[in-house]
């Protein structure tokens, strides 16, 4: 049980996020805009790398903290994670707007043609997807796996209900802040 509500806490995510929302994409923009979304789908994932690298090592440690009781140290753990990963993606908002609508197109080459509010509204959902990511980590440390699960799931229908009126109200831009 333990092992699906895992799975769901962490692949479910990843299946309405970036295949759901290629799909729609797909549907109601064309494939042209949907290979623009998964160059975003890839800055994601390359840049989650540092959060990943940032949060794993913390989960045994909470394990750990939580069977000896040791609630202040859990904390101060969470305090010191949130303010790092928060500072990773702060960063890695502000390098999107500021670095990469010219850095993106030297990169893919000059065919890519993206609005700096895209790589704002992109830069707002990686704040969100690195602070689920920390809260993650400390629910299942603390032995909340069925509940991250939950949470997982009910966020991901409105990930995808936000993601859905997004697209069709204001593009691939719109799906990006609907995420976030």
């Amino acid at each position: 049980r333990d092992g699906l509500a895992f799975s769901v806490s962490y692949a479910m995510t990843t299946l309405v996020e970036f295949n759901f929302c290629a799909l729609l994409i797909g549907q109601l923009l064309g494939p042209g805009e949907v290979a623009l979304f998964q160059v975003f789908v890839s800055v994601t994932l390359a840049v989650n790398g540092l959060i990943i690298m940032a949060t794993t090592p913390t989960w045994p440690a909470v394990v750990d903290a939580f069977v000896k009781g040791d609630h202040a140290w859990i904390v101060k753990a969470m305090q010191n994670l949130f303010g790092f990963v928060m500072l990773i993606a702060f960063c890695a908002f502000v390098g999107s707007v500021l670095i990469g609508p010219g850095l993106l197109p030297r990169w893919y080459g000059p065919e890519f043609n993206a609005p700096t509010a895209l790589f704002a509204a992109w830069g707002l959902y990686f704040i969100a997807n690195a602070w689920r990511r920390a809260n993650h980590v400390i629910v299942i440390g603390l032995g909340m796996v069925g509940r991250s699960a939950k949470y997982t799931l009910v966020e991901c229908a409105l990930a995808a209900l936000f993601a859905w009126v997004g697209l069709k109200l204001y593009g691939v831009v719109g799906l990006w802040c609907g995420l976030a």
